[in-house]
């Protein structure tokens, strides 16, 4: 008897540990009230910050204040990096003016402010072991 009641909450345990969760993303500073805001994930350093090698890409509705709140779902434990557009034009990239400086809000998990490029994988890492929400403020 002890060995199937001790099976059975293993198994629970073990279940429970594996089940995908939700990351929540709060983008502050939104100075602009249109267009939509991209929230992509990437999961590794290889090809981070370049199109087609997104883990996940989710793009929200439209832009109604200066906050907005997006939902990723069936997320995996494990290490995460984001980068947030504010996609003003919905042409869905981000646009930049002559000298190659963005003309649109972004940001990257942890707050990151580039310099003069894009910041490293590592540098906007985060660890996601459980449901949680991170705070990303848009640089203008």
């Amino acid at each position: 008897m002890k060995f199937w009641i001790t099976s059975i909450l293993l198994c629970l345990v073990f279940s429970l540990a594996g089940q995908q969760q939700s990351l929540k993303v709060k983008v502050s500073n939104i100075i602009d009230h249109q267009g939509q805001i991209i929230v992509t994930l990437y999961n590794k350093a290889e090809g981070f910050a370049k199109s087609g090698n997104e883990f996940k890409k989710i793009i929200s509705q439209k832009v109604l204040g200066s906050i907005a709140s997006i939902k990723v779902d069936d997320l995996p434990p494990g290490d995460y990096s984001v980068i947030i557009l504010h996609d003003k034009n919905q042409d869905g990239e981000c646009n930049y003016n002559f000298i190659g400086m963005p003309v649109e809000g972004y940001g990257f998990s942890n707050n990151v402010v580039p310099r003069l490029s894009v910041p490293s994988f590592n540098q906007t890492m985060f660890s996601f072991p459980e449901e949680q929400e991170i705070s990303i403020e848009l640089i203008h």
